[in-house]
């Protein structure tokens, strides 16, 4: 949306100046609980720079403004601005007026609100109870002429409106139609966009923004939302939902802030891209600085293109181990080779799945809550490193991977957490009645399987009912010492959270069996899962289908030892 010839600018409130025109085609005043809110922001902000989001005007005069966007912003602070002027202050200036093409009277009701008139209409209405309100919360103050000295200071020195000032071009309702109608703001991309379009006279034409400058840079710009758009892409960069970025390229601009930024202000990139370009140290001219924002891009690009470097990297930002920002700092400031930096994020890596010297991998318990986070990364790594050991036909999909919710699961369960409600026990007993018959064919545990009917078809069926049967059959179903490996890594892998109950709680037949059927439609399963259910690991001697056995344990282990020997050699340990 961004024009190139919009003047882009902060205000502090004291410098906006000029008489601001409401067109007919905008509705009126509305501001109601806003004005609340707005007025416990300023006084909680204090001494420190607050922005309200953008004021969009076009100039119609020498100094006259349509006013696009902001009416509801605008008029509430001239509102404040009169109140502690009638009120405490009457010798303050205020450098700016607001008049309405069609609503005459609404220009003379804004500089004498009143009570009397409030009724009239609509406007005067929410205009005399945004007053109300300001009157209301100065008056509930222990000291409200230090609150009005304060609250004034806080507007002349302190709070800024973004000056977003557009091109006689620019058809008015368009844009207005635009911004309001489901209320789209304009973005940090949007601004910083302007802020990279604007013309300049650079002494070396090599740094002149000038129209050809323009097309280039608004050509690159939509290549980079484009490709960012590409989800692959997005989510090997990051773990953000891709719907809270309205413009995806604001990702970009967050990497290139992190750390230099208010979090909690809304146009905090903005607001580091508008001083960047005025650091005469680091950047000459703004293009210098988009050429820096490219390269960038560029970085990123090259990572996501890389077999190993997609993985290892991959890999951190997935598990939270780093963010992108830092990585970036590695890369441009901190290794001078890629063979440092891969170094680098070896060591990362192997830091993410460290443990303290006195614990050894097979110590780790899911019983244990603060091991959960370890035992996760570590099957995640095996996960991601499986894959990219595989050759370079294959790369984990991180996309697909954030789009579920994963949970650390028993390959083999032992427990009957959560199964509670009839249709849970049910659905229990029907999928274990397929292994029991798989199994034991025939009149092989005849009795419990008969007891297994049963309770299917008894609709009032209890816990006290259940167990014993849950108990039976897992026992049938667990080969060697039960509780010897049941909450640890050789039992874990990493399954969809929002797989139900039932699955969580079932024997490592009827999970295999899940698999095979999610394997079949389609459904993303973690490559490593996948093949510990298929007995991908497991020797051909001697293997059963049915069981999780100690030998399958055994290979499972063995595998991640060699998966994961890069990283393991680094901490000195085995799995």
């Amino acid at each position: 949306m961004a024009e190139p010839n919009v003047i882009l600018d902060t205000k502090n409130v004291n410098d906006i100046s000029g008489n601001f025109i409401v067109k007919s085609y905008q509705r009126g005043y509305r501001w109601d609980s806003q004005v609340l809110t707005l007025l416990e922001d300023l006084r909680e902000n204090g001494d420190k720079d607050y922005c309200l989001q953008p004021i969009v005007v076009k100039r119609v005069g020498e100094n006259d403004f349509e006013l696009i966007d902001g009416q509801q912003r605008l008029t509430t602070l001239y509102i404040l601005l009169q109140y502690i002027r009638q009120n405490y202050k009457p010798k303050i200036k205020i450098n700016f007026s607001i008049s309405y093409e069609n609503r005459t009277k609404s220009e003379e009701f804004l500089n004498n609100i009143n009570e009397e008139q409030s009724k009239d209409n609509i406007d005067f209405f929410f205009m005399y109870k945004a007053y109300k309100t300001i009157d209301d919360w100065f008056q509930k103050s222990e000291d409200d002429t230090f609150l009005a000295d304060e609250m004034y200071r806080y507007l002349h020195s302190f709070v800024k409106v973004i000056w977003y000032e557009v091109d006689d071009s620019v058809d008015s309702i368009e844009l207005f139609t635009r911004l309001n109608i489901g209320r789209i703001p304009l973005t940090n991309a949007e601004l910083i966009k302007a802020l990279f379009l604007r013309r300049n006279d650079a002494e070396d034409e090599d740094k002149r923004v000038d129209k050809r400058r323009q097309i280039e840079i608004a050509v690159q710009w939509d290549d980079m939302e484009r490709q960012l758009q590409d989800e692959r892409f997005w989510y090997f960069l990051t773990n953000d939902n891709p719907e809270d970025y309205p413009t995806k390229i604001d990702l970009l601009f967050k990497f290139m802030a992190s750390g230099d930024i208010d979090e909690h202000e809304k146009y905090a990139t903005f607001f580091y891209f508008d001083k960047e370009k005025d650091d005469k140290e680091k950047y000459k001219t703004t293009l210098d600085l988009w050429y820096e924002v490219r390269k960038t891009f560029l970085l990123l690009k090259e990572w996501y293109e890389d077999h190993t470097l997609y993985h290892k990297i991959g890999y951190l930002i997935a598990s939270n181990t780093v963010g992108m920002q830092e990585l970036i700092n590695l890369a441009t400031k901190e290794t001078k080779t890629k063979k440092e930096f891969n170094s680098v994020l070896d060591q990362k890596i192997a830091d993410s799945i460290k443990l303290p010297d006195d614990r050894e991998y097979m110590d780790l318990s899911y019983e244990n809550s603060n091991d959960k986070d370890i035992i996760y990364k570590i099957l995640l790594l095996f996960n991601v490193q499986s894959v990219s050991n595989n050759g370079s036909f294959q790369w984990y999909p991180f996309h697909e991977h954030k789009a579920a919710h994963w949970t650390l699961e028993h390959i083999h369960a032992q427990q009957s957490e959560g199964l509670n409600t009839k249709d849970a026990m049910h659905e229990w007993l029907k999928q274990h009645l397929v292994s029991m018959n798989a199994v034991y064919p025939g009149d092989e545990q005849k009795e419990l399987k008969d007891k297994m009917e049963e309770a299917l078809d008894n609709d009032k069926i209890t816990t006290q009912d259940f167990t014993p049967i849950f108990d039976a059959v897992v026992r049938l179903f667990t080969k060697d010492d039960a509780t010897s490996y049941m909450h640890f890594l050789t039992n874990m892998a990493l399954l969809n959270g929002d797989q139900n109950t039932v699955l969580s709680n079932s024997v490592f037949d009827v999970k295999r069996n899940k698999i095979i059927e999610m394997d079949k439609h389609g459904e993303f399963i973690p490559f490593c899962t996948r093949m510990v259910f298929l007995k991908y690991y497991s020797p051909s001697e001697g293997n059963q289908i049915h069981y999780w056995s100690k030998s399958d344990r055994d290979a499972y282990r063995k595998n991640m030892n060699e998966v994961l020997k890069p990283y393991l050699e680094i901490n000195n340990k085995t799995i």
